[in-house]
């Protein structure tokens, strides 16, 4: 890593420790005025969502074998794969999703195939 980004990785670092420790005391404040310990302010501390990709079992652009190893219901053609490659219905197998969850390996088992 060269010195830039180790610089630019501690900055981030630390305005995210700095945010953290605002909304904790933002949190303990409202606890303490939850159970009548404190008076209530006006201050308010935005939250900001931390950075992540979806990564969901309909993601087309995750070839990966998680996308492999999930079935998702609520796209048409993957319950009509999924149906045949396991010799089931299409609602047999939304079933079988619905009672053992999306993971191929459970509804497999959990189907006897």
């Amino acid at each position: 890593m060269n010195r830039k980004y180790t610089s630019a990785l501690i900055r981030t670092a630390r305005s995210r420790l700095d945010l953290a420790s605002d909304v904790i005391a933002e949190s303990r404040h409202r606890i303490a005025v939850f159970d009548g310990k404190a008076k209530k302010t006006g201050t308010r501390v935005a939250v900001i969502a931390p950075e992540r990709k979806h990564s969901m079992a309909d993601d087309l652009g995750k070839r990966g074998s998680p996308d492999r190893e999930r079935i998702n219901v609520n796209e048409d053609y993957e319950v009509r794969d999924w149906a045949k490659k396991l010799g089931v219905s299409p609602d047999d197998l939304k079933r079988a999703v619905q009672q053992v969850g999306d993971r191929a390996d459970a509804v497999r088992q959990h189907l006897g195939k």
